[in-house]
């Protein structure tokens, strides 16, 4: 489909046009695809595919990827994550407000703590929170070498595939948390009425207000005022999603997103040390993973990992404190999300070590908030890749594959002025098809009437004009025939016929005017009728008149007299002949 090129695939969060997202989570592990269709206001997951590697080579990455896309199904786009051991993380607060004014300064504010030149980098940004009255906003950037991005598009090169979007799995599990997850109560407003104001209260303070009967007159503010909040303690929340070769750590205060970490170890590391101690190679028993049977199997072997684990997380929760100064917030719920979240007793452990609320992740419970419909409710995706599907969906402007296009060309112009090329040859092929078939058909009737003219000159002139193709030529030479043709008439004509003066002898030489009194009152003579109109003195005249002219030798009475006056009519008599 011509997505953006003729018209916008999407107003918002409505889509004009269908849409399909194919997003990719390659580890060395695996690769997993998710297929998601956009039409309108719903969402629709379409299918999924996931490939165990037996090694981790890029080529059999690349050989994944390839038979994952054609298998999957037809889809427009693709969109996948770099790997979160290459990019380098900064927050930056800055004094402006909205993407556009961010996006010509970040680059320079975050260009004295790279580690590299900034040519060298491919830069993008989220913003985690804005205030309205300071002007104020505060970002999470990210920065990756040019050559580690290039080197990721390689191996969708070898897969002959094209990457449509290229994110940051830091930047989709953000994005995915504050729509889907979040569990964080905001603030309310004071003036709010929580019997009235359904959108501004939550349900439990609503039912305190109901149940303490306290209710509050409106508050009127003056224009301009900031609305007062109730107090209300704020609260933090930390999101792990275990990887199969990292684990990412999210520290969120108030749904803002405050601070990450990326633990070096995954599901592959533990995955590596249980099947060594189950006696088992290393690709079967992570066969058994990806369908949670030897998670239950061998839970007490999965035990010393996981405690392993929560000390990595607890020390990162140390880091974060320390990083946070006053600032920092014991996380009063801690969430997670992966393959080890299927290990036997994994929330128990968890509950044990750590002294906060521990929940985990329901992939059909974000689905359902989302109003995301599944094929036979079928979950078996990672967050990850739900959340790689959904990112342009909720952050359509971070993309690092623009530092490439902006270098190069931009892509969509450049398809623009294609599909504007194209439409144009179009055009003007069908103007000249529909004018050269126009063409074709009067000349067709041309000739045809050509034919049957030059056919009818032959057969009633008696011309040969078969290597005559002028019609001007052929109109001469049958004027210059009927010319011929008309003096030798005329010459025979002559010959044959009476003349006028002729017809005027016999009709003195018959009638005696004087004797019966006639009156010629007109006279009109041709080679084909004779008319004359007159009186005569009496009806004794009349008959006279009438025998008169029964005796004419040239012309022959068509109708007598009946009345003095009369008009009266003649005909050349037949087989007369002219005195040569």
């Amino acid at each position: 489909m011509l997505h953006d090129i003729l018209i916008p695939s999407r107003l918002r969060n409505y889509y004009l046009q269908s849409k399909r997202i194919l997003s990719f989570e390659i580890t060395p592990m695996m690769v997993q695809g998710l297929l998601i269709e956009f039409t309108g206001k719903t969402i629709h997951i379409k299918n999924k595919q996931s490939i165990l590697l037996k090694d981790f080579s890029i080529q059999a990455q690349a050989n994944a990827l390839k038979k994952i896309a054609s298998n999957i199904g037809k889809y427009d786009e693709i969109v996948t994550t770099l790997s979160s051991s290459a990019i380098i993380y900064k927050e930056l607060t800055l004094p402006f407000i909205g993407r556009d004014a961010l996006s010509m300064v970040v680059a320079y504010e975050v260009e004295a703590l790279l580690p590299f030149a900034l040519e060298e980098a491919a830069i993008d940004f989220i913003i985690t929170k804005q205030t309205l009255e300071k002007k104020e906003s505060t970002l999470l950037v990210a920065a990756v070498r040019m050559q580690d991005l290039q080197n990721h598009l390689n191996l969708f090169e070898k897969a002959e595939l094209l990457i449509a979007c290229l994110t940051i799995d830091i930047f989709a599990l953000c994005e995915i948390y504050k729509a889907g997850i979040c569990t964080i109560t905001p603030p309310i407003p004071e003036t709010a009425n929580p019997l009235f104001d359904f959108k501004s209260a939550s349900l439990i303070n609503l039912w305190q207000t109901v149940n303490s009967k306290v209710f509050k007159q409106p508050t009127i503010q003056a224009p301009g005022e900031p609305v007062p909040t109730k107090f209300q303690p704020k609260q933090a929340e930390l999101l792990i999603d275990i990887g199969c070769d990292v684990v990412r750590v999210l520290y969120f205060q108030d749904d803002v997103l405050s601070a990450v970490r990326m633990i070096p170890q995954g599901i592959c590391d533990m995955v590596q040390t249980v099947s060594q101690k189950a006696e088992q190679p290393y690709f079967d028993f992570m066969q058994q993973v990806l369908t949670a049977d030897s998670m239950h199997t061998f839970h007490e072997s999965w035990h010393p990992e996981l405690k392993q684990l929560f000390e990595e997380i607890a020390r990162t929760l140390q880091f974060f404190e320390k990083q946070e100064a006053s600032h920092y917030l014991k996380p009063h719920k801690i969430l997670f999300s992966g393959f080890a979240t299927n290990i036997k007793e994994f929330q128990e452990q968890a509950q044990t070590f750590f002294s906060n609320v521990i929940e985990i992740v329901d992939i059909q419970k974000i689905t359902q908030r989302l109003h995301i419909t599944t094929k036979s409710n079928d979950h078996g995706f990672s967050l990850l890749n739900l959340s790689l599907a959904l990112f342009e969906h909720f952050e359509p402007n971070v993309n690092f594959l623009k530092s490439i296009s902006e270098k190069n060309d931009n892509r969509l112009l450049g398809k623009q002025l294609l599909m504007m090329l194209c439409m144009t040859i179009v055009l003007l092929g069908t103007t000249f098809w529909t004018s050269s078939s126009i063409l074709k058909e009067k000349e067709a009737a041309y000739n045809s009437s050509k034919r049957q003219f030059v056919q009818s000159i032959e057969q009633r002139m008696r011309l040969d004009l078969h290597n005559q193709k002028n019609i001007k030529e052929i109109v001469e030479q049958a004027e210059t025939k009927l010319k011929s043709e008309k003096a030798l008439w005329s010459a025979f004509s002559a010959q044959q016929e009476h003349s006028f003066l002729e017809y005027l002898q016999d009709l003195s030489t018959q009638i005696d005017r004087a004797s019966i009194g006639l009156q010629v009152r007109s006279l009109h003579l041709d080679y084909e009728n004779v008319s004359m109109t007159g009186s005569v003195k009496n009806f004794e005249s009349l008959d006279v008149f009438e025998e008169e002219l029964q005796s004419l030798q040239l012309l022959q009475l068509i109708e007598k007299p009946r009345e003095l006056s009369f008009t009266i009519q003649f005909k050349p008599r037949e087989n007369i002949k002219r005195a040569t």
